[in-house]
């Protein structure tokens, strides 16, 4: 793979990997229907919650190692999809640890 294509697939996957962290973000907030058995519960929050997050946390990794592949031929885009995983990974770790740190 020449590090052109590489560059372009990592920002592909980084953008990509935003809505997909943002709905399985938002597939695990809310009750769940009273008239749910803890099994559609747990069918429920793991395809809307866990399938995305897990699959973004893959685009993440793979954005990042194809970022540092192409650094050298296309410095841009690389650049870009740094950025753009630092972001998520900022944003991961303000939402995971600060916040409910904050709200003591």
């Amino acid at each position: 793979m020449s590090k052109g294509a590489a560059a372009n697939i990592s920002v592909v996957l980084a953008i990509v990997m935003w809505p997909l962290g943002a709905f399985g973000f938002l597939g695990m907030l809310g009750d769940p229907s009273p008239s749910l058995s803890q099994g559609q519960v747990w069918v429920q929050k793991a395809l809307y919650g866990g399938v995305p997050v897990t699959v973004a946390f893959a685009f993440f990794v793979a954005a990042a190692w194809l970022s540092g592949f192409s650094f050298s031929a296309a410095k841009g885009r690389a650049i870009v999809s740094l950025i753009l995983c630092s972001a998520y990974v900022a944003g991961v770790f303000w939402g995971a640890v600060l916040s409910p740190w904050l709200a003591l």
